[in-house]
């Protein structure tokens, strides 16, 4: 049913899908900028994980 009604909106409205969709506007990333941004994700997350792991003086438990 859902689908019925999409592709009527669509065929009664050619600019149906650039009102309700940004995909298209989107810039898609290559492979050398999708590895240099997980890179820096990764390395981000490691630095968070060592400072949450760090022993804090004012505290008396020990943080895991």
């Amino acid at each position: 049913m859902a689908s019925t009604a999409a592709l009527d909106a669509l065929e009664g409205d050619p600019s149906f899908m650039a009102h309700n969709c940004n995909c298209r506007n989107q810039m898609h990333m290559g492979k050398k900028d999708y590895k240099n941004k997980l890179e820096k994700m990764l390395a981000e997350l490691d630095e968070v994980q060592n400072t949450v792991t760090e022993e804090d003086p004012s505290d008396n438990m020990d943080v895991v």
